[in-house]
């Protein structure tokens, strides 16, 4: 059977908002190097693929662009560490990693569970409650603004920035642009505050680091807030929103949760392998490479469909499309994979972590409570409505 029919295309934001999960099957089983004509990019969705391109920056590029519409734009030089190539990428991966040291991360779990029970507190049982405006939205935002140092009154302003970036990504207007100036003057004041009065925050910790006798310039540490208030946020946002949602329609694996809590840590890898946050990033051919048998030639982008590899069967056992909360951690690579993994994965872990134990204190079921309404993307399968039961 040919795919050809079936006229599948990477660049549909409702593909992703709808179920892609049964495309990236036929894709994996029939076409695992599948050419979008359209868009003119190949769609990687075997496991051992995406790795396999993940960790040879050299033949594929992130520098061209790391997003599907990056084709449609000049993507500036150095524009965030994500579109970033060695030798450069490492210097500053080395720059920004002091402020998320294992040490740092644990030692932010106190202040996280805090946040958690602040926003869990307005939830009652057997009442439906938007979780998504109630939890997964605010409590990232939270988190984030408490690494950054910044002032209670003006967290509020950091989700509509964020999302205004998001936005961005996609498409570009006057209106998105305008509030993306915002929080570039914002963090420019920021960070000249930051300088004159340094404190115990991420932003005091990257001006100070010195890796080789070099630092980030002004430019870059913009751009690193950007990356680290969007990251950190629109990812963790999401992971929240899909973990509960996965355990909504699979009771019987929350009950195994309530049953053995000691689980929790499976549950967050499974919630990530399952149903991720990011769902692909791309990359650009520099030579002519071969990959499952398919010639790929220099100058041609390719597209890795993490949430296809997540379920592939080679790598996750028969059963890979089922949500299975004790499942033993194989090699997800929903935070990417060899040069470009995730600085911040261990946080958002920890945040789902205390959020998943402090839920099942409280409780011992969830349902949904209506329909989930999804944003329509291409780079983040996000919850824009998430109407939950719990009790």
């Amino acid at each position: 059977m040919s795919l050809q029919p079936l006229s599948f295309h990477v660049n549909d934001p409702n593909f992703y908002a709808g179920d892609p999960y049964p495309m990236y099957k036929r894709l994996r089983e029939e076409a695992p190097v599948y050419w979008d004509a359209k868009e003119e990019i190949w769609c990687i969705t075997k496991l051992s693929d995406v790795q396999s391109i993940s960790r040879d920056p050299t033949r594929f590029r992130s520098a061209h662009g790391v997003l599907i519409n990056d084709r449609y734009r000049k993507v500036p030089k150095r524009e965030s560490i994500l579109s970033t190539d060695p030798p450069y990428h490492r210097q500053a991966r080395k720059l920004v990693h002091a402020a998320f040291t294992r040490r740092r991360i644990a030692s932010l779990e106190e202040r996280v569970q805090e946040l958690v029970v602040e926003c869990l507190d307005g939830i009652e049982a057997g009442k439906p409650v938007d979780f998504a405006e109630q939890v997964s939205i605010p409590l990232p935002i939270l988190v984030i603004a408490e690494l950054m140092g910044i002032p209670r009154e003006d967290r509020t302003r950091f989700q509509r920035w964020s999302d205004a970036v998001m936005i961005a990504a996609e498409t570009q207007d006057s209106g998105n642009m305008q509030v993306v100036s915002e929080l570039i003057t914002y963090l420019n004041g920021t960070l000249e505050e930051r300088t004159k009065n340094p404190g115990d925050d991420l932003v005091s910790t990257v001006l100070a680091t010195r890796v080789n006798n070099k630092s980030l310039s002004h430019v870059e540490l913009i751009v690193f807030c950007m990356t680290l208030l969007v990251a950190g946020n629109e990812t963790t946002r999401t992971l929240m929103s899909n973990g509960l949602i996965a355990l909504a329609d699979h009771p019987e694996q929350m009950a195994k949760l309530v049953a053995d809590p000691s689980l929790v840590d499976y549950a967050v890898e499974e919630m990530l392998r399952y149903d991720p946050p990011i769902q692909s990033f791309t990359r650009t051919a520099s030579e002519q490479v071969t990959i499952s048998g398919t010639t790929i030639e220099p100058e041609q982008r390719v597209v890795l469909l993490y949430g296809a590899a997540n379920r592939d069967t080679e790598a996750f056992g028969d059963n890979a499309e089922h949500f299975v909360v004790d499942r033993t951690p194989g090699r997800h690579v929903t935070f990417g994979y060899g040069e470009h993994y995730c600085i911040g994965a261990m946080l958002a872990k920890l945040e789902m972590k205390v959020l998943l134990q402090e839920l099942l204190r409280r409780f011992t079921h969830v349902k949904r409570g209506g329909t989930v309404e999804r944003t329509p993307a291409t780079l983040v399968r996000g919850v824009k409505t998430l109407p939950l039961v719990f009790s």
